[in-house]
């Protein structure tokens, strides 16, 4: 019995989770230009709908976030790269990231600082 209940968990768990990547992999494509052969498990947001703003290559691996902040902002990644767990890349103006490029988990890119370098205007 208890080998039953484990097969059904296993099987419904298996379900969820591509459930979970098709509907990531709807929402890159809405959001971006995206190769065929990209593998998406993050999260992507482009409030612009201009799917050429964000473009990723072919073979790349995406576990983290890709974010527009203005309208001006872009993102680039090419060909066989890798974009860990938890990593940012947001943009107000333009990020490019080359070919066979590989960052790890928990990193944050910003093209941007958003704020004033002047400590005392910031915390006002």
């Amino acid at each position: 019995m208890f080998n039953l209940k484990h097969k059904l968990y296993l099987l419904i768990s298996k379900f969820l989770e591509e459930q979970e990547r098709i509907e990531k992999r709807k929402q890159l494509s809405e959001n971006a230009t995206v190769h065929s052969s990209v593998k998406f498990i993050g999260k992507c947001e482009n409030y612009r709908v201009d799917k050429s703003l964000i473009t990723i290559g072919e073979n790349t691996i995406i576990l983290g976030e890709l974010f527009l902040f203005t309208h001006d902002g872009k993102i680039e990644i090419g060909k066989n790269c890798y974009i860990g767990e938890k990593t940012g890349i947001r943009s107000a103006n333009s990020i490019k990231i080359g070919n066979e490029v590989i960052i790890a988990d928990d990193v944050n890119i910003y093209d941007t600082d958003a704020h004033s370098l002047n400590y005392v205007l910031r915390q006002k």
